[in-house]
């Protein structure tokens, strides 16, 4: 029997640090949702026959702060866990939950005080709050310009989260390494 850390490649353990492989996941996280905006957009609104009141360029400038705070905030859930098919159930449970808080389905001012400051540091209540307003109510981008600065804000503070969890699960991941390598050989193959 050999004993092994939860993957037999251990990306956290990189020679650069956690840094490149972070960006990395991120990068290519926001390579994916460059793609499903236009699609989203363009056919879907298309399709259902949604009208949209402002200009694609617009919407990706707003979308960007979105899609990385919602990458580094996901970046940040998945190092919480020790595999990642357990951080996705984590997710969906909380899809709901996020969408309600959002203020989509239900007005945010009718919230007691405590789930409007937990809706502020969920990316969905500034990104769906602006997106409608940038695409349904005819808003120019400045009058969605709070929102976009509330999502860069979410951005930062997560892109610091994110970080700070890799960094602690790749020093977990080496500690753990460390350890099967310590181990007597009698213990490790059996």
């Amino acid at each position: 029997m050999v004993i092994t850390t939860h993957t037999n490649f251990p990306r956290l353990l990189h020679k650069g640090g956690t840094i490149p492989v972070w960006l990395a996941k991120a990068c290519l996280y926001t390579a994916i949702f460059i793609v499903i905006i236009p699609i989203q957009v363009g056919i879907v609104y298309t399709l259902f026959s949604i009208p949209v009141r402002s200009s694609l360029f617009l919407i990706y400038v707003f979308i960007i702060p979105y899609v990385f705070s919602v990458v580094f905030l996901g970046i940040t859930i998945s190092s919480l866990f020790k595999r990642r098919e357990d951080s996705i159930v984590f997710l969906v449970l909380l899809s709901i939950p996020s969408l309600m808080l959002s203020g989509l389905s239900f007005p945010v001012e009718g919230f007691s005080t405590f789930y409007q400051l937990i809706s502020k540091i969920i990316p969905s209540s500034p990104g769906i709050n602006g997106f409608v307003r940038l695409t349904q109510m005819e808003a120019s981008f400045l009058e969605v310009i709070n929102e976009w600065n509330h999502l860069w804000v979410l951005t930062g503070v997560y892109f610091v989260f994110a970080a700070i969890s890799l960094k602690l699960r790749a020093r977990k991941e080496l500690l753990l390494l460390k350890n099967i390598n310590t181990r007597p050989s009698s213990l490790i193959s059996q």
